[in-house]
């Protein structure tokens, strides 16, 4: 299990990949790094932060939480997937979407979408 500071997310992990843009949420930062602590492998983030044109240009949906802040976890295998997804849930995530094809798990909690949800693309 990942149990030291050094394999915490830190913010510059989640800021926006165009501009540096940031989105301060610590509710959500606390629980990205307790899931990560529960499920003892490394997150690496793909996306956290977008700021709105480079959600524009990721096709990301108008009303994105990636606008405030989510997590784009990439997977490596059917066992880091499963890893992952059950510590996002013990951590408190009430929206998780899986890409399968993009080998990406998708976890935010922004009520204003539809919450609790469940997806696989």
């Amino acid at each position: 299990m990942i149990s030291n500071k050094e394999n915490f997310i830190t913010m510059k992990e989640l800021e926006c990949k165009c501009c540096g843009e940031e989105y301060h949420d610590k509710t959500s930062f606390e629980m990205i790094n307790n899931a990560r602590n529960i499920a003892g492998i490394p997150f690496i983030i793909n996306s956290g932060h977008r700021c709105k044109s480079n959600n524009i240009k990721s096709n990301g949906a108008n009303k994105s939480s990636h606008l405030k802040i989510a997590f784009d976890i990439a997977f490596k295998n059917n066992k880091d997937r499963l890893i992952i997804i059950s510590a996002l849930i013990r951590a408190g995530f009430k929206r998780i979407g899986v890409y399968k094809n993009k080998k990406i798990i998708h976890a935010d909690n922004i009520l204003e979408n539809p919450y609790p949800s469940f997806w696989v693309k």
